[in-house]
């Protein structure tokens, strides 16, 4: 058979058999870097931010929560002309995400100083503080 050249180089610091979670936050945590470039479109900014909402409503691994939020975070940052979307994203994202059935289960992400409060909560701050 034929064999497809490889285009770029793998990233050396994630080996091939590395989990998905711990690819896609690799990748989650340098998204940030080409997001400040401002060298994306607006439908390509948006559709990462979208991937962005959907990882860190759905994560259960705090550092894949963290760089989804930090990406999320920086597209509204650097992107403010699009601010009302990406905030509409997020809700709706929160509105698809199924209501835990217990107080303490809806706490799903976990502050440095070990307090738990709610995705929802900890991203619409960090957006609010970025203004």
């Amino acid at each position: 058979g034929k064999k497809r050249k490889r285009l770029g180089r793998p990233m050396p610091d994630v080996p091939s058999n590395a989990p998905f979670s711990g690819k896609l936050t690799l990748l989650l945590e340098r998204l940030p870097g080409l997001i400040a470039t401002r060298c994306l479109n607006d439908s390509s900014a948006l559709q990462l931010c979208h991937l962005a909402h959907s990882t860190a409503f759905s994560a259960s691994l705090t550092a894949l929560q963290g760089a989804a939020m930090g990406t999320a975070l920086s597209i509204f940052a650097e992107y403010s002309s699009q601010r009302s979307v990406v905030i509409g994203d997020m809700l709706e994202e929160r509105m698809q995400v199924a209501e835990p059935t217990s107080r303490e289960a809806r706490r799903n992400y976990t502050l440095p100083d070990g307090t738990r409060i709610q995705i929802f909560s900890a991203l619409a701050l960090l957006m609010l503080q970025s203004c």
